[in-house]
């Protein structure tokens, strides 16, 4: 149930082979990589389905593949890991939230920032998501819609 991601340091075309750096701390056990499942994001010669992107860092340009007609797209691109944030403490919580029939959208995606183990477990996870809730009590969140991006800490 869970994965990692890592970071590509390069790609040596002629002997296949990919180097990974950063990366690899999303659970606690550690491991091997599968070599017959994962994936790539970011390869703009891969660039073949609705929605997929290329970004260049280098020049500062967005590639995204499209049948659509750019006229008539959306493009949204977030720049927020937390859309709302609670911080209190034991001696002074923050109390008696709700959320009630909210939709909160496209945070950014968080499964390359910090992970921590929790004092037992073989997994691990990064504080911080969409909805973000430290010292806090009774907080409810009830007929509300949460999409793109972690949710919920």
């Amino acid at each position: 149930w869970g994965g990692w991601a890592f970071d590509v340091e390069s790609i040596d075309s002629k002997n296949h082979l990919v180097k990974l750096s950063r990366g690899g701390f999303q659970e606690a056990r550690g491991g091997a990589i599968n070599k017959n499942y994962f994936y790539v994001e970011n390869v703009i010669e891969e660039l073949d389905d609705d929605g997929e992107f290329y970004f260049d860092a280098v020049n500062h340009v967005l590639y995204v593949y499209s049948t659509n007609n750019p006229q008539q797209s959306v493009f949204e691109a977030p720049q927020l890991e937390t859309l709302v944030s609670f911080r209190g403490s034991v001696e002074n919580p923050v109390k008696h939230i709700t959320f009630d029939g909210i939709i909160f959208r496209h945070s950014i995606p968080t499964f390359m920032s910090s992970y921590e183990p929790p004092p037992s477990g073989d997994w691990a996870i990064h504080r911080g998501g969409m909805i973000f809730c430290d010292g806090a009590e009774n907080v409810t969140i009830s007929h509300c819609i949460l999409e793109i991006g972690r949710a919920v800490q």
